[in-house]
């Protein structure tokens, strides 16, 4: 961990369950051989059911996410598309 956050590249969502207001996400990949679950809460059930979407889409097209921590926060990005709709808009 650097500078209190941890960041980890290239992971796959295998798995996502939706109970009640939680997500459960499982994930493996990276160079250090990363697997595990992560939890989520969502109180509001619109958000709830975007983020179960595009948790989905990701397991669904096999698409290599980014993991970053810092603290007690957690969250789950795809790198790749962020870096692309940046430089798209630069250009």
């Amino acid at each position: 961990m650097a500078n209190g956050i941890d960041v980890i590249q290239n992971l796959r969502v295998f798995g996502v369950e939706s109970v009640g207001d939680e997500l459960r996400v499982d994930i493996y990949g990276s160079a250090d051989c990363v697997c595990g679950s992560l939890l989520y809460r969502f109180d509001d059930p619109v958000e709830r059911q975007e983020r179960l979407d595009l948790l989905r889409s990701w397991r669904d097209q096999a698409t290599l996410v980014t993991y970053v921590r810092r603290h007690d926060a957690g969250a789950l990005l795809d790198e790749r598309s962020l870096v692309q709709d940046a430089l798209n808009r630069g250009a």
